[in-house]
C-alpha cells in the first residue's frame, strides 16, 4: 500500500480554499474533520459534478459534498429502506457496548441507529437537499445499467457495508459508474473492527495501484488524467 501524508493532497490545491463542514459528531460511524478536509478538497481538485456516496446514513457526508460543490452539482447517495430492513441486534449488544469491539455487530447497531434517527442531518433542509438524490436500497442490488450510471461520476465515496462481500460489490459498481477521469475513495481502511475493509483493500491494491492516507481511514485510486499524479514521499 503506497502511504501519503495529507499534505500531499493539500498541495495540489491551486489556492487555499474555504469550505463548510459541521463540527465532527460525537456519534459511531462518523468522518473525523481531517478526513472531511481530504474529501473537500478532492471534490475542489476533481471540480466534480457528480458524486456517489456509498451508505447515507446520518447524512453527515452528504452533506458536506452538497455544500462545497456547485450549484449544477449532483450528489447520489445509497443506503436501506429502514421501512423494509429490520436490523439485527441484541438489547445485551447495546448495553454492553459489543459494538465497539465485533465488526459485524458494529454494522448492525450503526443500521439501528439509521432506523432509530435516519439522515437527520439533510431531511427537511431544502437547500442542501436540491442536490441530493437518496436511494434506499441495498447496494448489493443496485442495478447499474438500468439506473444509467455507467461513466457518470468523477467522485465515489465507498462508505456502506463493511463486509468483504459488501465492499467488493460496491468497488465493483463504482468501476463501471466512475468516469474516465475520476477518483474513488474508501472509508475505514485500517479500522480496528472492519477488517474486511483492510482485507478487500490489501488484495485490491495487489490489481491498481492505491493510496492511504495517514493517520486517516482513507484510501483512494486514481483514474485517467488524475492517475498521472506524482506525490512525493509515498512511502516513508
Amino acid at each position: 500500500m503506497n502511504i501519503i501524508k495529507p499534505k500531499s493532497i493539500f498541495s495540489l490545491l491551486k489556492e487555499n480554499i474555504t469550505f463548510k463542514v459541521d463540527t465532527p459528531s460525537i456519534e459511531i460511524g462518523g468522518l473525523t474533520l481531517l478526513e472531511s478536509s481530504i474529501l473537500v478538497s478532492l471534490l475542489k481538485i476533481l471540480k466534480a459534478k457528480y458524486i456517489f456516496e456509498f451508505g447515507t446514513y446520518f447524512g453527515s457526508t452528504t452533506k458536506l459534498f452538497s455544500q462545497n460543490t456547485m450549484n449544477s452539482s449532483k450528489i447520489y447517495s445509497i443506503d436501506f429502506d429502514m421501512k423494509k430492513h429490520e436490523p439485527i441486534i441484541s438489547k445485551s449488544d447495546v448495553e454492553n457496548q459489543k459494538y465497539l469491539h465485533n465488526g459485524i455487530i458494529n454494522d448492525q447497531y450503526l443500521t439501528y441507529l439509521l432506523k432509530k434517527k435516519g439522515p437527520y442531518k439533510i431531511i427537511n433542509k431544502k437547500k442542501i437537499l436540491r442536490k441530493i438524490k437518496l436511494l434506499k436500497l441495498d447496494s448489493i442490488l443496485l442495478d447499474v445499467r438500468k439506473l444509467k450510471f455507467v461513466n457518470k461520476f468523477d467522485l465515489i465515496f465507498i462508505d456502506g457495508g463493511h463486509d468483504y462481500q459488501t465492499v467488493m460489490s460496491d468497488t465493483k459498481n463504482s468501476l463501471l459508474m466512475k468516469k474516465k477521469d475520476s477518483i474513488v475513495v474508501w472509508h475505514d481502511y485500517k479500522s480496528k473492527i472492519h477488517s474486511d475493509v483492510t482485507k478487500f483493500l490489501n488484495n485490491f491494491n495487489k490489481k491498481k495501484k492505491i493510496f492511504h492516507i495517514k493517520n486517516t481511514m482513507l484510501v483512494f485510486a486514481l483514474y485517467g488524467k488524475y492517475s498521472k499524479i506524482k506525490f512525493k514521499n509515498e512511502q516513508y
